[in-house]
């Protein structure tokens, strides 16, 4: 029997930084959500946009696998929550032991399924071209989400927003593709949903280059109010 907690000890806090970083994340989307319940929109994008590029430089500071290991283990900050104490771990089909690497904290010896399939993946069993695709999408939606902050909230000329504006919006579509394009190889494995993974990465693609065309298309009609509604809302 392999309880899912029996590794919860104050010995295993061998990583006080790597815990500090998640506990970080979880704890900026409470003034997140106060922003929002006080409609503070913009200071709820600058805290938000900077939380998402933080996390994302994650991947290219760390590399690959200690950024996957380290999304695993924020997921699993949330999941070990309702597990509880003697609860065996190997009799729970939603839960993985398989890949002990995976992980940046030892205190968590299993992880959802889904984690320990995606680091298998894109460690070992995926092809060089979904490796690719990660990186691609990682680099060039983090370009995006910094283009988009200096042009939203720092560059003050004309010229300037426009530059920005194109380049966050190339950054933006290449990022997407390469999503849909991982996104697409969801479907072979059961622990993501099958095509149900598939179908959602379709429509959360379709509908942002849906709102990212409307935003375009409204500034070349020199529609300026209804530009920068459709690219909040992108």
């Amino acid at each position: 029997m392999e309880y899912c907690k029996s590794h919860y000890a104050a010995s295993t806090l061998s990583e006080p930084l790597t815990l500090a970083s998640m506990v970080a994340v979880y704890l900026a989307l409470v003034p997140a959500a106060v922003f929002l319940y006080r409609g503070q929109y913009i200071r709820m994008q600058k805290l938000l946009l900077l939380l998402a590029v933080t996390m994302n430089l994650r991947y290219l500071v760390f590399g690959m696998g200690p950024g996957i290991s380290w999304f695993t283990n924020l997921f699993d900050l949330v999941n070990y929550l309702f597990i509880g104490d003697q609860t065996n771990c190997l009799e729970v089909p939603t839960l993985s032991n398989e890949l002990p690497e995976n992980t940046l904290l030892q205190m968590y010896t299993f992880h959802p399924s889904w984690a320990t399939d995606f680091y298998n993946h894109f460690m070992g069993s995926g092809s060089d071209l979904s490796k690719l695709c990660l990186h691609a999408h990682v680099i060039f939606q983090t370009a995006c989400l910094v283009l988009s902050f200096v042009h939203i909230f720092v560059a003050r000329t004309a010229a300037l927003q426009r530059s920005l504006g194109r380049a966050s919006a190339l950054c933006g579509t290449v990022g997407l593709t390469m999503a849909v394009l991982m996104g697409s190889e969801d479907g072979q494995k059961a622990s993501y949903g099958g095509m149900w993974s598939v179908y959602g990465w379709y429509w959360m693609a379709g509908s942002s280059f849906f709102l990212l065309s409307k935003g375009i298309l409204a500034v070349m009609r020199k529609d300026i109010k209804s530009h920068k509604r459709w690219m909040t809302r992108y």
